[in-house]
């Protein structure tokens, strides 16, 4: 044992002649070399030594024969080791410290003095765009700072790195190390190593740009990769955290050299914030292919706030109300933040028509469409609840379940629509319920997604009674395909495709951008019945239908459908007017009409 000295035996496996040679360090940290030559055992001899690391002297004890008696006794011929240089050894990724890959482990030639690595500075561990912390966490540098006292602080050889993004295995890489001091009073001023890359997941390139709602890009917008992995100790194992992040350039171009396919998901997420402005969107995507590069644009929505004030017909306030903003052209709804005096505000809200829902819980409902005009704007809309002759209405509550297991789905986002407007969003509870409570009967849809990975997804179409309890069970599955086509304007015979109008998936979290050439393609879509949407923002109009996408077949590939979509060019110069009057017969100045051309196409 170290504390008591060293021992250390020699034995010749069938017996011969060899050599021992001993490495003794010293409390100095210096080195010496101790060696015995020609030494002759039987097959059962053995010769040992016992030393300190301050002995000066070392004798072999050696048993030639094996019978227990010491035959002879010779001293070893002692010389010196010139210290080692202290330098980097090698750089080597810690996959198991970090699947992600954000962990580098810094291998030196001696012990590394601790205090050096202060104060903590990111060009000491250097990769090419991609900020260190410096060798130390805030715990690491509390603990190092508490023991200096002004003197060295003894460490290890190997310093554990943390990168902001992961080292991807991708590309070759090259660390620069500098200003790092031994204990022994060597330094490093600076040296350049590879790192050898350890990350085995299967992963790809992923490139993109961020586009404004102008159409213009955003130049060196704050764009973040968010993957799910698994979390052995949390209460949902596969868990979604960011694991990159990176800025665009005056472009709006922005690239991610390592994105995975985990053992939760192939499924990933990119979000982008706009600097200037604070504006934010995201999208999602599969990493289908071993090395491969794929394209994700995202578009950055124009957005601004609505507020009013709710009340009833009487001037009196609702106690349990609730106000849901949708905007019909991307899908997306929004509850509001609502004061005791009834006031309203949603913020984020998509530019553009947008439809406003409200009630007050006991069957009350009323309906109203704004226009939110530009990104930044403020739209002020009042909304009154009439008490009397309240429309039919029942109640929407149940549960959200796994497909396979039967099992509920806790935190799940769950959306109800009927006749086709969002009437409410909430998220199961642990048992998998949800309760909408009363709401307007008609045909109607729930919609459901697992909130934490989006792996699983469902809907169902009912018909709400009125004066009923509709208990729904919605089972969700991870069963997904591919949606994929073209989009076109079309007028006749003519088709010109349409190059960056937003696709995307009704009540799902997937979308994306059409190519130079139209096309789309959206993958990880849930199998079902789905309605695939488009839109032009140039001039408001959206187009969509139904698609049915297969479930994977017994090979677990995932299905695909193709549906192109058309935006038509009007046939002749003919319109539609008319007159909006309030309940009382009087006229409505600067109402918001929709018009509704066939199944599709919509102004």
């Amino acid at each position: 044992v170290e504390t008591e000295g060293y021992d250390a035996r020699l034995r010749i496996s069938g017996g011969g002649s060899g050599d021992l040679t001993l490495l003794v360090p010293t409390v100095g940290g210096t080195s010496r070399l101790v060696r015995w030559s020609n030494i002759s055992l039987s097959a059962t001899g053995e010769a040992t030594v016992s030393f300190r690391s301050d002995d000066s002297t070392f004798v072999l004890n050696i048993d030639s024969d094996g019978d227990g008696q010491v035959d002879s006794q010779p001293t070893g011929q002692v010389s010196s080791v010139a210290p080692r240089l202290f330098t980097v050894v090698a750089a080597r990724q810690s996959a198991e410290v970090d699947p992600s890959g954000h962990v580098v482990e810094v291998l030196f030639s001696a012990d590394v003095d601790l205090a050096s690595l202060t104060p903590v500075a990111a060009s000491r561990f250097e990769l090419p765009d991609n900020l260190s912390n410096g060798g130390f966490t805030g715990v690491e540098l509390a603990i190092v700072l508490a023991a200096q006292n002004g003197s060295a602080v003894r460490g290890s050889r190997v310093v554990r790195v943390l990168f902001n993004n992961p080292v991807s295995p991708l590309v070759a890489h090259n660390l620069t190390v500098r200003d790092v001091d031994a204990l022994n009073g060597q330094s490093i001023a600076s040296q350049v190593v590879p790192v050898v890359t350890t990350l085995t997941a299967p992963g790809g390139k992923v490139t993109g740009t961020v586009v404004g709602a102008d159409g213009n890009p955003v130049a060196f917008a704050e764009v973040a990769l968010i993957e799910t992995d698994i979390c052995p100790y949390c209460s949902v194992l596969c868990q979604q955290h960011r694991t990159a992040a990176v800025i665009a350039d005056g472009s709006g171009y922005f690239e991610f050299d390592y994105v995975r396919q985990t053992e939760c998901s192939d499924l990933f997420e990119i979000e982008a914030r706009d600097p200037a402005t604070g504006y934010f969107t995201s999208a999602r995507a599969r990493m289908r292919f071993v090395g491969s590069s794929t394209v994700v644009d995202l578009l950055m929505l124009g957005r601004g706030t609505l507020r009013g004030q709710l009340l009833f017909d009487d001037g009196t306030v609702p106690t349990a109300a609730e106000v849901v903003a949708y905007s019909p052209v991307f899908g997306e709804g929004r509850r509001a933040v609502i004061d005791a005096s009834g006031n309203y505000e949603l913020r984020e809200v998509p530019v553009g028509t947008v439809t406003l829902s409200a009630n007050d819980g006991q069957g009350h409902f009323v309906f109203a469409t704004v226009e939110l005009e530009s990104a930044g704007a403020v739209t002020t809309r009042d909304l009154i609840l009439l008490r009397s002759s309240p429309a039919p209405t029942g109640e929407v509550r149940g549960f959200i379940v796994d497909a396979g297991s039967s099992q509920p789905v806790f935190d799940a986002f769950v959306a109800l629509y009927v006749e086709e407007n969002l009437v409410g969003v909430l998220r199961s509870g642990a048992d998998g319920s949800f309760d909408f409570g009363t709401v307007p009967a008609g045909t109607a849809e729930i919609q459901a997604f697992d909130g934490e990975t989006a792996l699983s997804g469902g809907n169902v179409f009912f018909e709400i009674l009125a004066d009923q309890v509709n208990q729904i069970t919605l089972p969700i599955t991870d069963d997904r395909g591919t949606v994929e086509g073209f989009v076109y304007r079309r007028a006749g015979t003519t088709l010109t495709p349409l190059v960056g109008i937003p696709v995307w998936i009704a009540g799902t979290p997937f979308h994306t951008l059409t190519d130079q050439n139209g096309a789309y393609s959206i993958e990880g879509v849930y199998s079902g019945d789905r309605r695939v949407f488009a839109a032009d923002l140039a001039t408001g109009e959206r187009v969509s239908d139904v698609v049915t996408v297969p479930a994977p077949d017994l090979n677990n590939v995932p299905g695909s459908v193709i549906r192109t979509l058309y935006f038509d060019l009007p046939q002749s110069q003919s319109g539609i007017a008319g007159q909006v009057l309030n309940f009382d017969g009087l006229p409505v100045v600067g109402a918001t009409v929709h018009l509704a051309a066939g199944s599709q196409s919509w102004f």
